[in-house]
């Protein structure tokens, strides 16, 4: 059952963000409450988006620019608010302005949800690496498979994260239809990364010094001395539109 929380769903521009989302919370809007669904108007609308809009309990709140700019005013403190992250940025960058504006309205954290669109992702194999950022930070991977998309292929990549152990919650779609809504929206954190829990709460030595250890930070958020973050991930708008 879900709540007032916030979730955030990564993923790139026309991996069928939207459409899964529209299948997640139709059902789920009448059965545990209203939604407010937070689009970028950089991000051309859609069919997907249209329907979204007409359903009963779900409200569309427009946004200008990448997530950063969303201000605590957007949200609704009496709906489960959704954020689809901008699908031409860093999705490290948008992982970091949520946690900035969680600080500003003292709101929970849902869950981290990623889209996977195959046909996609196998015809710009560069994206692997730019995807590996996104699930490292996600609680559950909606896997999009395509008209083209071979069982072997979305096998190969859900093993590419559970041979790493990865705790992240991984579903197969097909045109947007999901099997459980409620568990994938269920607000129980399974990302591998520890960059949103308190550090009271993360799993280390009780004689580990969180302060003054480098090894603490993030190791996408982490940034070298000249700025640029530690962990390289490929421009995205160069794959897609180079």
């Amino acid at each position: 059952m879900v709540s007032e929380f916030v979730y955030l769903v990564l993923g790139c521009q026309n991996s069928g963000r939207r459409e899964v989302l529209y299948d997640i919370v139709k059902d789920l809007a009448s059965e545990s409450g209203p939604f407010t669904v937070l689009i970028s108007e950089s991000e051309t609308s859609n069919d997907w988006q249209v329907k979204l809009s007409e359903l009963d309990n779900v409200t569309i709140e427009l946004f200008l620019g990448e997530t950063g700019t969303i201000k605590p005013e957007h949200l609704n403190p009496h709906h489960t608010n959704v954020i689809l992250s901008l699908g031409l940025a860093n999705p490290v960058d948008q992982v970091e302005a949520m946690k900035l504006l969680f600080e500003q309205v003292n709101c929970d954290l849902g869950r981290i949800l990623t889209v996977v669109h195959c046909d996609q992702l196998e015809s710009h194999k560069q994206l692997f690496s730019w995807y590996d950022a996104c699930i490292h930070f996600s609680d559950a991977c909606l896997v999009n498979r395509g008209n083209e998309t071979t069982n072997q292929f979305v096998q190969n990549f859900i093993n590419r994260y559970e041979e790493q152990h990865f705790p992240c919650l991984f579903e197969t779609t097909r045109g947007g239809s999901v099997k459980n809504p409620g568990l994938i929206l269920e607000p129980q954190a399974r990302r591998i990364s520890l960059y949103f829990e308190p550090k009271e709460d993360r799993w280390l030595d009780e004689e580990q010094d969180w302060d003054d250890d480098e090894s603490s930070v993030d190791p996408y958020i982490q940034r070298l001395a000249g700025g640029s973050r530690a962990k390289w991930i490929p421009e995205i708008q160069t794959i897609l539109n180079g």
